[in-house]
């Protein structure tokens, strides 16, 4: 589990020895300044972070071997990417920011821009669908009537990223006194909200998805082929045990593991069917799942393509 932005400033506030108060206030300004920058970007932060991000690929190609360098060069129009939730789940939460501030989603537009098949599967648009479903119920239920007392640093404690973005929307919209915005306004853009709950909903995001990002729609019954059965509930049981959610119910948390061990056998499946090796180096696969649930990699370390 990655560290938060306020425990990266908390920590370093820490190491400098301000306490009380004063640690406090700086604390705030910091996370002000850092959202700014990430989220409200000026050119000359854009060009500061654009450097940023080649030293470290820099550092990263000098770590591994040259054969890397080589492989991303021949293989940027060749990949077969299955997009999880997650990531699209976050490219979305980005709507209603500067378009040169959508980090994720001028990512995943870049990748099919470059050649790369982009794959959006039914269960990971049935996830999308549902975490839309259950984050509109919590801000109905949790957030409606107190919306107008919002602050951006009661919303940056937010763990809904898609209401915390809604928040920010709302909060930079009212600093330039531009008309009200509604959480309608932000969840209306991708489906509509009063069907929030019916399949008609779920088709519309579908539609958005494919129309917005270019992703190629795979169907279960694709997805599911060659998967053994007995194989992918041998998986689901150990993604389980390595991912150890708390405060979920049983029945999502065990949905939620099956498809990840569904999209983790998808792509094995995929790359055998290619006939995809590679051959010493673990860069020369051309069909990746890209997700952050990293923590899934525990229970899936013995299977081979």
């Amino acid at each position: 589990d990655l560290p938060s932005m306020i425990d990266i400033i908390d920590a370093a506030i820490h190491d400098q020895g301000l306490v009380g108060k004063e640690a406090g206030v700086i604390a705030q300004v910091c996370l002000s300044i850092l959202r700014g920058t990430y989220y409200n970007s000026s050119k000359e932060e854009r060009r500061y972070l654009r450097k940023l991000s080649r030293t470290y690929v820099l550092l990263f190609m000098l770590k591994n071997e040259p054969r890397v360098v080589e492989y991303f060069r021949n293989m940027t129009s060749n990949f077969n990417l299955y997009v999880g939730a997650d990531l699209i789940v976050r490219a979305l939460s980005e709507q209603m920011l500067p378009k040169d501030d959508q980090m994720t989603k001028n990512a995943l537009k870049l990748l099919k821009a470059s050649g790369s098949k982009v794959v959006l599967t039914e269960k990971t648009l049935d996830e999308v669908w549902y975490h839309f479903r259950s984050t509109h119920y919590e801000f109905v239920n949790n957030y409606q009537e107190i919306q107008h007392f919002m602050t951006a640093t009661l919303a940056s404690q937010i763990d809904r990223i898609l209401i915390r973005a809604f928040f920010y929307a709302k909060i930079e919209r009212s600093s330039k006194r531009k008309e009200p915005y509604g959480w309608s306004n932000f969840i209306g853009q991708f489906l509509t909200v009063s069907d929030i709950a019916k399949p008609s909903a779920r088709d519309e995001l579908r539609e958005y998805l494919v129309n917005e990002f270019g992703f190629e729609f795979e169907n279960e019954a694709t997805l599911i082929s060659g998967i053994d059965p007995a194989h992918l509930d041998e998986l689901t049981a150990s993604i389980q045990k390595v991912r150890n959610k708390n405060g979920r119910d049983d029945t999502s948390e065990e949905i939620l593991c099956r498809n990840a061990a569904t999209m983790v056998l998808r792509v094995y499946q995929r790359r055998k069917e290619g006939g995809e090796r590679s051959g010493g180096n673990p860069y020369g696969f051309k069909t990746w799942w890209l997700t952050q649930q990293t923590r899934v990699q525990s229970a899936t370390g013995y299977i081979r393509a």
